[in-house]
C-alpha cells in the first residue's frame, strides 16, 4: 500500500484493477462541513455539543433550581401557613414569658401573706355592708376582739366568741367609709401569723360623720392568725391602739 504525501489516511483500492482514491486534508475539510454540527460523521452527537449540554442541564435543573429556591419561590398558600405558625408560635413564647416574668422576677407577695391579706381587707368590707355572718365565719371559734381603748383602763372591753363577737358588731354604729390600711403581715413555722394596720373610717352619730381616729380613739390594729383547716382564721383582734 503506498501513502500520498499530501494525505493524512491512507490510499485505499477499490480493487486490484480499479482506480485509486486519495483521501486529501481538503476532502476531509469539505467532508466536515457536510457533517451537521454538533454531530460526528456517523450522526452521533459530538461531545461538548449543544445537544449533550442541553441533556446535561436538563439533568441538574432540578438540583439548580432547589439551591436558588427561596422565600420569593413560596407560593401564596405557604406564605399564609408560614406567618400562621409564625404567630401561633410567638403567642406561646410570649405566654410564656409572662408567665417566667410575673412568677420569678416581679417583686410578688407570697400567696399566704395574701390570703392573710384579704381576710384582714374582708372583715373591713363586710363590716362596711352589714353582713355580720359573714363577718364571723372570718374568725376561729373561740377567737376574740378587744377594744383597746388608747391605752385607757376604764373603756377597755374584750369579747370572746363567736356569739358575744355577733352582739358586738350587731351594735356597731353604721359606717360611712372603713378599712384597714398599711398592713404588714409575718409568718410563723407556716401555721400563725400576726399583722399591723391602721384603721381609716368614718360612721354616723346623731347625723354626723365621725372620723377615726379622733380625740377619743386611735388608729392602731393589732391581729393574730390562725391556719385552721387550711383556712386563716382571726383568733385575735385588737384595735384602738395608740401608735
Amino acid at each position: 500500500m503506498a501513502w500520498a504525501t499530501s494525505c493524512k489516511v491512507p490510499i485505499s483500492a477499490q480493487g486490484s484493477t480499479g482506480p485509486l482514491v486519495l483521501s486529501t486534508q481538503e476532502d476531509d475539510v469539505q467532508d466536515d462541513r457536510d457533517v451537521p454540527a454538533g454531530h460526528e460523521r456517523d450522526g452521533s452527537p459530538s461531545p461538548g455539543s449543544s445537544g449533550t449540554r442541553r441533556a446535561e442541564d436538563s439533568r441538574s435543573a432540578p438540583e439548580a433550581t432547589g439551591k436558588r429556591k427561596g422565600w420569593r419561590g413560596l407560593n401564596w398558600r405557604e406564605l399564609i401557613v408560614g406567618g400562621f405558625l409564625l404567630a401561633v408560635a410567638a403567642s406561646i413564647i410570649s405566654g410564656v414569658l409572662v408567665e417566667v416574668i410575673t412568677t420569678h422576677c416581679l417583686d410578688r407577695e407570697p400567696p399566704q401573706e395574701e390570703h392573710i391579706r384579704n381576710v384582714i381587707v374582708q372583715e373591713a368590707t363586710l363590716t362596711l355592708a352589714g353582713d355580720v355572718d359573714a363577718v364571723i365565719e372570718l374568725f376561729a371559734a373561740n377567737a376574740s376582739v378587744y377594744d383597746f381603748a388608747c391605752g385607757s383602763d376604764e373603756r377597755q372591753r374584750r369579747w370572746i366568741g363567736q356569739e358575744n363577737l355577733r352582739e358586738r358588731y350587731d351594735q356597731l354604729p353604721h359606717f360611712e367609709y372603713l378599712e384597714h390600711a398599711a398592713i404588714q403581715v409575718t409568718i410563723n413555722d407556716g401555721k400563725y401569723a400576726t399583722a399591723t394596720s391602721h384603721t381609716q373610717g368614718g360612721y354616723y352619730v346623731n347625723g354626723e360623720v365621725i372620723t377615726i381616729p379622733d380625740e377619743s380613739s386611735c388608729d392602731g390594729e393589732r391581729w393574730s392568725l390562725e391556719k385552721i383547716d387550711g383556712t386563716w382564721k382571726i383568733v385575735d383582734f385588737t384595735y384602738n391602739v395608740a401608735t
